[in-house]
């Protein structure tokens, strides 16, 4: 089973639009979901993030990675992860028909992944790690994995879904300890204490979507800008890359990292 591939890790801007079918692409079914990325370089000298699109007739499965700014080497990094949620995508999706293989598959994927980069990661390579997030859209049901602190949400009226980062201060939002906006400028914001390619961790989602929901899966360099409030218009775009530009745009002139976001738009 073959479809529309995107994949896109270098500087400036990229933009895809694919659209998914209805079951096996049926000729005449509407559509359920269109779907685009957009990632900027921004001030960074070069793009450590890297994102991948794969449209089926009967599923999508996108995925967005952050190489480590802080360790060697995160493009590369980043680029091995999305290579390999390529690589297992060519098996095509339609093998997975429950909740329980279909998260199956995604975590063998970002095991997959961490351990090729811990093979790999000889040299001046030592020490790169990456983020990864990856969503399966299979009609209505929504599948993500997700490793570090790219995240997935899922916007209806407002947020009513998203992941769980793996930093220390996440740890201490979920304590109570302090609130989501103080997180947002806590010096320990972007500490991870897991991630592809180090201390390795995955937690798995299954949701089932409702008409005209939003699926964003975005790196820290668009999230960690934003307070939110954008969200909240994105139902009065008509396709997904109008949603991806929009909210790129929003937090371009005041992040100073690449930004990433990937948008499904289900109807």
């Amino acid at each position: 089973m073959y479809g529309d591939i995107l994949e896109v890790s270098d500087s400036g801007l990229m933009e895809k639009t694919g659209g998914c079918q209805g079951p096996a692409g049926a000729a005449g079914v509407k559509r359920l979901y269109d779907i685009s990325g957009v990632s900027v370089q921004g001030r960074r000298p070069k793009n450590e993030d890297t994102f991948y699109i794969r449209d089926f007739g009967d599923a999508c499965i996108f995925a967005v990675a952050d190489g480590m700014g802080g360790l060697p080497h995160g493009d590369v990094a980043s680029g091995i992860a999305i290579d390999t949620v390529k690589n297992f995508s060519e098996e095509g999706l339609s093998l997975f028909q429950h909740e329980k293989e279909m998260k199956a598959f995604l975590v063998k994927i970002h095991e997959t992944a961490h351990k090729r980069i811990i093979d790999e990661a000889r040299g001046d390579l030592f020490g790169m790690g990456t983020t990864l997030t990856t969503a399966v859209l299979n009609r209505n049901r929504l599948y993500i994995a997700n490793s570090g602190d790219s995240r997935a949400y899922v916007v209806g009226d407002g947020i009513r879904f998203r992941t769980t980062d793996h930093t220390q201060i996440q740890k201490l939002v979920d304590a109570g300890s302090i609130s989501e906006n103080e997180a947002r400028f806590h010096p320990l914001r972007n500490s991870l204490y897991g991630y592809v390619g180090g201390n390795f961790v995955v937690d798995t989602y299954s949701l089932e979507l409702s008409e005209y929901d939003i699926v964003i899966l975005c790196t820290d360099g668009f999230y960690a800008y934003t307070t939110g409030i954008e969200f909240f218009s994105l139902r009065d775009y008509t396709h997904s890359n109008h949603i991806a530009q929009s909210l790129v745009n929003s937090v371009i002139a005041k992040s100073d990292d690449n930004v990433t976001v990937i948008a499904a738009r289900f109807r």
